[in-house]
């Protein structure tokens, strides 16, 4: 395609995704979006295009005003349908293997305040509440998050700390859940004896295994290698196949051509993967903090 057909076809493109993702106002990741857009077409041929544009039209994006309908409405769900008594009823977090803050705690705490609940019913760290009296009388445990993708996530969370959920109805809220991933955890709930459902405002099904695109998967897989997308990166997280990003953030979960920023590929909602601890990048700057101290006591016993 010359210059004037990939505007023309990102201008189509970009009208039609608005409208589906109910964008009334650009905030700034629809921003980036309408600019990388022509950039990326660019990437393709006129084989593989059709197949890119078929993704495309079937990519969501969540506005912040979308999430906080959804948070919103899953409340007015969850409530009505498993009787919720507010007294008995705890909020929290999937808590970080790392132990840092992540899209769980952002999402909590929205919930939370969009809903009226009362601060002292949300928990970011269940660890640190089990251990209180009030938790034995909590009779449910409601955990928000994003996106379901795989799966792995819930069910680590959950074996790892049996003690803590065994006697309790967990509902797991999330805006977006991926089917194969719902089904592995009512099969994990199901053999590990665990009381847990999955309430999604949005399910999806794998964006290539499960869809037309099928016998296309190794041209996908050929096609992201060459924009230098490799490993996980391609399918996803756990090969969960998303097609799914949101204001704050895009989930590892999402296909890689999408979210991966690469030399070659010009992605349109890149993931946000914050700086990385670097210990010997911190052992140098600590260093030179003692050395620069040092030397203002010197200059400063000087005078």
């Amino acid at each position: 395609m010359n210059d004037a057909e990939i505007k023309a076809k990102a201008d189509e493109i970009a009208r039609l995704c608005l409208v589906k993702w109910e964008i009334k106002d650009d905030d700034v990741r629809i921003l980036k979006f309408k600019e990388e857009l022509p950039h990326f077409i660019r990437e393709f041929d006129d084989s593989s295009m059709p197949m890119i544009e078929n993704l495309l039209h079937r990519f969501d994006y969540f506005s912040h005003e979308n999430v906080n309908k959804r948070l919103v409405e899953l409340y007015t769900k969850i409530s009505a349908k498993y009787d919720l008594d507010p007294i008995l009823t705890a909020y929290s977090t999937v808590k970080s293997a790392t132990g840092r803050i992540n899209s769980s705690n952002d999402y909590v705490s929205e919930f939370g305040f969009l809903n009226h609940i009362s601060k002292n019913y949300i928990f970011t760290d269940v660890d640190t509440e089990a251990g209180r009296d009030e938790w034995i009388y909590f009779d449910t445990v409601v955990l928000i998050d994003d996106i379901c993708g795989s799966g792995d996530t819930l069910k680590s969370f959950l074996k790892d700390r049996y003690d803590i959920f065994k006697d309790k109805r967990v509902i797991y809220v999330v805006i977006c859940a991926m089917s194969k991933a719902i089904t592995k955890i009512e099969e994990f709930a199901s053999i590990k004896g665990f009381n847990v459902v999955v309430e999604c405002s949005v399910k999806f099904d794998k964006a290539i295994e499960d869809s037309e695109l099928k016998c296309r998967k190794n041209e996908f897989i050929r096609l992201s290698e060459d924009l230098d997308i490799y490993g996980h990166d391609i399918l996803g997280h756990r090969h969960a196949e998303s097609l799914v990003a949101y204001y704050n953030n895009t989930p590892n979960n999402t296909l890689g051509v999408f979210r991966k920023v690469t030399s070659k590929n010009h992605a349109i909602f890149p993931r946000d993967d914050d700086a990385k601890i670097n210990i010997e990048e911190m052992k140098k700057a600590s260093e030179k903090r003692k050395r620069n101290n040092y030397n203002n006591r010197m200059v400063s016993y000087s005078e």
